[in-house]
């Protein structure tokens, strides 16, 4: 899919007169109760910002302007909205400035929010008309080999949008969404530590706790446009339940960049992900 979005992207950018160059922020962020993020950033009078926020609990958001000419720095707030979880917010200012986006968690637990900001402005093709030539071409034959190579993957090999593991099963839950299930003969608390240590090995980071015995790691990206789920970022939701005394279910929400996941090929490299992690708990690695 990243192969046909980069192509029809670039078709529709040459053929208007006008495009918009575009900058992406995307973030992850644990905030404990009481605590806020801000998020400051800098617009002309001819860019504008399409905020994506989603959290796991209710929480605040406040954008406010920055004045920088005032005494003092103070701050206008242009949009508040309390106890939200999933929002989208559209912005171009009158007039250039900076502007801060604020995110408060009035909860009483930690709250795992991921904002995804579109920075755009408009310009004249007409001004860049020879780079944008250059870059149409090159962007196309990008977009044609990763199609054509996930079209080989698809069919050369039997994708498969379940594949077992020892002690459970990984399914796809959508193109960039995956979840395993796995149980094991192991008290909660260890298999969490140990799951934590296998994907340290496996290059995931921990984010934060979000409750206890449930975990957020993440892997970053290598590579400009990495076609291998190896290179690719991931976040991973690890989760601990306990069924025994000496048995436990371990689920890991595994999620994918969608312009960069190749659906249930994915699933192939997430299953030999999952395979090291149950033999590292298990002793067996």
């Amino acid at each position: 899919i990243a192969g046909l979005a980069i192509v029809v992207s670039v078709a529709i950018f040459l053929i208007y007169i006008h495009s918009v160059v575009s900058d992406y922020k995307e973030s992850l962020d644990l905030i404990i109760p009481g605590a806020a993020v801000r998020k400051c950033f800098f617009l002309n009078a001819n860019e504008g910002v399409r905020i994506n926020i989603s959290s796991n609990q209710s929480i605040n958001i406040f954008l406010a302007e920055f004045n920088e000419s005032v005494p003092g720095n103070t701050e206008d707030i242009l949009l508040s909205k309390e106890g939200v979880r999933d929002e989208v917010i559209s912005f171009t200012p009158n007039s250039r400035g900076s502007y801060c986006l604020i995110l408060w968690n009035v909860e009483g637990s930690n709250a795992l929010v991921r904002t995804f900001m579109e920075f755009s402005r408009t310009r004249r093709i007409e001004e860049f008309s020879g780079l944008i030539s250059l870059s149409g071409v090159c962007l196309t034959l990008v977009g044609s080999v990763i199609l054509v190579r996930n079209y080989m993957g698809l069919y050369g090999a039997k994708v498969k949008d379940e594949i077992v593991v020892p002690g459970g099963v990984c399914k796809s839950r959508s193109f960039n969404k995956h979840r395993c299930v796995v149980e094991i003969n192991a008290r909660a608390d260890e298999v969490l530590a140990k799951a934590i240590s296998a994907f340290k090995n496996l290059g995931y980071e921990v984010v934060g706790e979000i409750i206890p015995m449930v975990t957020v790691m993440k892997r970053k990206q290598k590579g400009l446009i990495p076609m291998k789920y190896d290179a690719k970022p991931v976040t991973v939701v690890i989760s601990v339940r306990e069924l025994t005394s000496t048995s436990s279910t371990l689920q890991v929400d595994f999620e994918i960049p969608g312009m960069l996941s190749s659906g249930s090929l994915d699933l192939v490299g997430i299953a030999k992900d999952v395979t090291y992690v149950i033999k590292f708990i298990s002793g067996k690695e």
